[in-house]
């Protein structure tokens, strides 16, 4: 497992990745994540794909990499109500549990504040998928008609199952890590007035290591 890690000023020169990501077309969701994503960069920019995950092997790991998998994209997430908190501009508290990390790269060069993301734990010990409200998110991000009141009855049953412990702001060029089984989800997307929340989003994992990933060591 890897520890929740954040590193400020992760690239050199973050002016000109934003730049790149104007070279891009962002696409429409299929519902499963909010906003527009790109293609995967492994297939459109292999070089910066491979940075990416290069840099992250160099923070957990002394030898060299053997074989790696690191799934990245930008994107973009405009706000979706004028009011920067109600529950149709916020994000959903999910984990990443198909691979062993993920994460991103917060772009916004004048972020809005509360733009960021938040760590959560289960209140209750326990969370069940709820279909119903997946149903309601998934509609929502693919920017389909939804009544306020179903949204926010199906975000509360989703919510009420958490606890925030870490927020961490969104600063430019932050990166911010972490584990499969780390619930998580954006603070906001802002206001409807400022530019869309941009950040490069990834998800990874790592073999055939002589070592262990760092939480397996202690």
């Amino acid at each position: 497992m890897y520890p929740i890690t954040i590193i400020d000023n992760f690239f050199q020169e973050p002016d000109r990745i934003v730049e790149q990501s104007k070279q891009f077309e962002f696409k429409k969701t299929d519902g499963r994540w909010p906003g527009y994503r790109t293609d995967l960069l492994g297939d459109i920019h292999p070089d910066l794909n491979r940075f990416i995950a290069e840099k992250i092997g160099r923070l957990f790991y002394f030898d060299k990499i053997v074989d790696w998998r690191l799934y990245s994209c930008f994107q973009k997430c405009p706000a979706r109500h004028e009011d920067q908190w109600h529950p149709k501009n916020r994000g959903w508290v999910h984990v990443d549990g198909t691979v062993d990390f993920g994460g991103i790269v917060f772009l916004d060069k004048n972020p809005v504040e509360d733009t960021g993301t938040s760590i959560y734990r289960l209140k209750y010990g326990h969370h069940i998928v709820d279909d119903e409200a997946n149903d309601v998110k998934y509609r929502h991000h693919r920017e389909e008609d939804v009544p306020d009141d179903i949204f926010v009855k199906a975000y509360n049953r989703c919510h009420d199952d958490f606890d925030e412990t870490v927020n961490v702001e969104n600063v430019y060029n932050r990166m911010m890590l972490f584990n499969n089984q780390t619930y998580h989800g954006v603070q906001t997307y802002g206001t409807m007035d400022t530019d869309d929340r941009l950040t490069i989003a990834f998800f990874g994992m790592f073999h055939s290591f002589e070592q262990t990933p760092p939480l397996q060591r202690l």
